[in-house]
């Protein structure tokens, strides 16, 4: 395990770069993600915006598995199965 992916595994509040980099998408899909619900809302320390790794984690374990297929899939765009 690299130093720098450790260091994330300490860290209880991630900034919005951080926590896209933690979930591997850029920040634009991140942001994106947490726009439509798939990713959960920041929390705020005065005018800073944190989210919360555990929710991180959470939020990933929900995401559908490549080649799952479902009528309450929300990833699947439309045609696609």
């Amino acid at each position: 395990m690299s130093t720098q992916f450790a260091n994330y595994l300490l860290v209880l509040g991630l900034s919005r770069e951080k926590s896209a980099r933690y979930i591997g998408v850029s920040p634009n899909k991140f942001d994106e993600l947490v726009r439509i619900g798939a990713m959960p809302k920041p929390r705020r320390i005065h005018r800073r915006k944190l989210w919360d790794r555990r929710e991180l984690d959470d939020a990933f374990e929900c995401l559908p598995r490549d080649g799952d297929v479902s009528e309450n899939n929300p990833w699947l765009e439309e045609g696609e199965e």
